[in-house]
């Protein structure tokens, strides 16, 4: 199957997910309008998703009006040397991808 034939999905709203550009050779999960996108090759203590082995990962789209409205729900987290990080309630007023 062609890359550019599979439709994306919000995991939250079930609406389509559309790439940001017309160019017809660019496929909406490598470049989301309106959305963010997500990969996981796994998690340490998910019975349901840690394949533990390379090149195999999950992909997750959320469109911004339902990132928006969960807002509530996701952590802002700044990695600094040594691997400290700090975690605070994300803002998208402040938070605008910094």
């Amino acid at each position: 199957m062609n890359k550019n034939d599979i439709k994306v999905f919000c995991l939250i709203c079930d609406k389509e997910v559309f790439a940001a550009t017309t160019d017809p050779e660019v496929w909406a999960g490598s470049m989301p309008g309106g959305a963010i996108h997500f990969t996981s090759s796994g998690n340490y203590g998910s019975p349901l998703w840690d394949p533990m082995c390379d090149f195999i990962e999950l992909e997750i789209f959320i469109c911004d009006p339902c990132l928006l409205k969960k807002k509530d729900k996701v952590l802002h987290c700044v990695t600094h040397k040594k691997n400290t990080y700090d975690y605070t309630p994300w803002n998208p007023d402040i938070h605008k991808g910094v």
